[in-house]
Order: structure tokens, then C-alpha cells, then sequence
């Protein structure tokens, strides 16, 4: 994945992000009516960042959306409400460039990073 193919990920996001707020839906309720999901290394990027294992079967969109939220500093405080387009931007910023690193070890192979040292 190039860095274009990141940027363009995003840009579905925020799209989809805009789309949900013009229609006053919640992004979990605007992505069942699109099928919207995110893809399995995006999501599990999204628990290993927030220091989480990573379920076995794909979550909940809701429990993913927070978790990017977060990385984008919405703190999931009780009375905090859902979070907003800004935090979820930040976040899969940061998950983006995650996923594309999986993939890019996934790509080069394990065997290339035990041999030059790495853990």
C-alpha cells in the first residue's frame, strides 16, 4: 500500500464521517445502512494501538470507532457522548499508517526482521 492508497482510505472516512452527521446518524447506524466495515488488519491496528489484544472474531463498529477515537485523544469518559469527526480523523491517521505497516511486514516476512535484529 503506497501512501496515496492511505490518504485515499482516509478521505473514504471522512466522507463517510460528513455523511453520517449531515443525515444526523450515529457512524455505527450510517455504516449498517452502507455497509461500511473496516478491514481486518485496520481494526486489529486499532486494538494493538490502544494496548488491547485483538479479539479473534471481527468487533463490534461501535467498539472499533471508539478505539480510533481514543487514539485521536476523545477520552470515553461516561458522560462524554459519542465522539466527533476530529478525534475520529486524528485516530485513523494513526491506524492507517499502522495497517500499512502490517501489511508491509506481511509483504518483506517475519524472517527479515529476526535477521537484521529486530524483535
Amino acid at each position: 500500500m503506497s501512501e496515496t492508497d492511505g490518504a485515499d482510505a482516509r478521505s473514504k472516512w471522512i466522507a463517510h464521517l460528513e455523511a453520517a452527521q449531515r443525515e444526523g446518524l450515529t457512524l455505527a447506524a450510517y455504516s449498517r445502512a452502507h455497509g461500511i466495515v473496516f478491514e481486518p488488519d485496520e481494526w486489529r491496528a486499532a486494538f494493538i494501538l490502544n494496548r488491547k489484544a485483538p479479539p479473534s472474531a471481527a468487533p463490534r463498529l461501535n467498539e472499533v470507532v471508539r478505539l480510533v477515537a481514543m487514539l485521536g485523544g476523545f477520552l470515553a469518559r461516561k458522560g462524554d457522548g459519542e465522539p466527533g469527526v476530529k478525534t475520529i480523523w486524528q485516530g485513523l491517521q494513526r491506524v492507517m499508517d499502522f495497517a500499512a505497516g502490517i501489511r508491509y511486514a506481511r509483504e518483506i516476512g517475519h524472517e527479515w526482521l529476526v535477521c537484521n535484529g529486530m524483535p
